[in-house]
């Protein structure tokens, strides 16, 4: 798998880490990624890193069993000549955007019912494949134990009797970073599928439980097993964010 068509799905992949909700099973080692978005927010927010592309995520409401999700993209360094905050770009109208989309999903299946493409005003629908989509909900995650997890720096011991200290991806709320905010690793390997990503292996972190920001999200995935890997971060996160789009 080339990060070329690993681009091609970042679409399902950003989607998917609105699906990405911490609830674990009677073994506190294990984390499963369901559909259940109990602990979404109209309102929340957060804006991913890809490919020198910033792409924001956008919880524009929850209407019974029905989450709608705005993706809105703009080039990084379209973003820089702004010269303002994500919520200020977004409530101003996003201007330089390079695709402004809203999805449909069923909360009980995990599919994507149908979008809404703001150039074409109005929604779309057709068939997506939810293949990769239903296995990255249905995976089994296994915790990476401290003494596995990634180092940084060297010391003589930690509380964890490892030598150097655990790697934390960083969490930023409101273009802020967020100090000392523990995270926690886990592990899959992706079934022999015959797809891209058949035997690939899936790393994702995610930040311990809180109401400040939308802790039901991770903040680092990473895809290793080819060329290279594939990385997705969260520069920013938030809450209470208006849509100014009426859809």
């Amino acid at each position: 798998m080339n990060l070329n068509t690993f681009k091609r799905s970042k679409t399902l992949f950003f989607l998917c880490l609105f699906f990405l909700f911490c609830q674990f099973s009677m073994h506190a080692d294990t984390l499963y990624l369901r559909e259940n978005l109990k602990k979404a927010k109209s309102g929340d927010f957060v804006v991913t890193m890809q490919n020198k592309t910033f792409t924001m995520f956008h919880i524009n409401k929850i209407d019974g069993n029905s989450l709608f999700i705005e993706e809105i993209s703009i080039p990084s360094t379209k973003f820089a000549k702004e010269n303002c905050t994500f919520r200020a770009w977004f409530e101003g109208g996003a201007p330089k955007n390079s695709s402004w989309i809203m999805y449909k999903i069923d909360l009980s299946t995990g599919q994507m019912l149908k979008s809404y493409v703001h150039l074409q005003n109005g929604w779309v629908e057709k068939p997506i494949n939810q293949s990769f989509l239903s296995t990255l909900l249905n995976l089994r995650l296994n915790a990476v134990s401290p003494s596995e997890r990634k180092k940084i720096g060297r010391v003589p011991h930690n509380r964890n009797g490892d030598k150097g200290f655990l790697w934390q991806p960083q969490l930023k709320l409101e273009g802020q970073v967020v100090k000392d905010i523990p995270f926690n690793a886990w592990y899959a390997k992706w079934p022999n599928d015959k797809s891209d990503l058949s035997g690939k292996s899936i790393e994702i972190y995610t930040p311990e439980d809180s109401d400040f920001y939308p802790s039901y999200l991770p903040y680092w995935l990473e895809i290793s097993g080819m060329i290279g890997s594939a990385k997705i971060r969260i520069v920013d996160s938030g809450r209470n964010l208006t849509s100014p789009h009426p859809f």
